[in-house]
């Protein structure tokens, strides 16, 4: 393969890891939408609709500062591998591109 394949493969692989994790939170988190209105309308008084409320909205705040972690986290690793890649593939085609003998003058 050659170093500008093994480039978009890297860069490829990295970008489909942050979409899973992006679709698998956003799975996550549309159960958790569904779920409190569930409970909204099953409440029998006004402190019980402001307790749902309140517990899903701090849960909801954990959920994305934790994902936004994670795909900070993400986000760093395919940088890295990019450029790490990148700079490979540099330097295969630096080393494959013919010399020339000739002075610039």
């Amino acid at each position: 393969m050659g170093a500008q394949s093994a480039y978009n493969a890297k860069l490829h692989e990295t970008f489909l890891a942050l979409s899973n994790e992006w679709q698998a939170f956003v799975g996550q988190r549309v159960k958790e939408d569904m779920h409190v209105l569930q409970r909204i309308a099953g409440a029998k008084s006004p402190e019980q609709v402001w307790t749902v409320c309140s517990k899903f909205w701090q849960k909801a705040a954990e959920d994305y500062a934790r994902e936004y972690s994670v795909i900070i986290k993400l986000t760093g690793n395919c940088v890295i591998s990019s450029a790490s890649a990148a700079e490979e593939a540099l330097h295969a085609s630096a080393e494959a591109a013919p010399t020339s003998d000739r002075k610039l003058t």
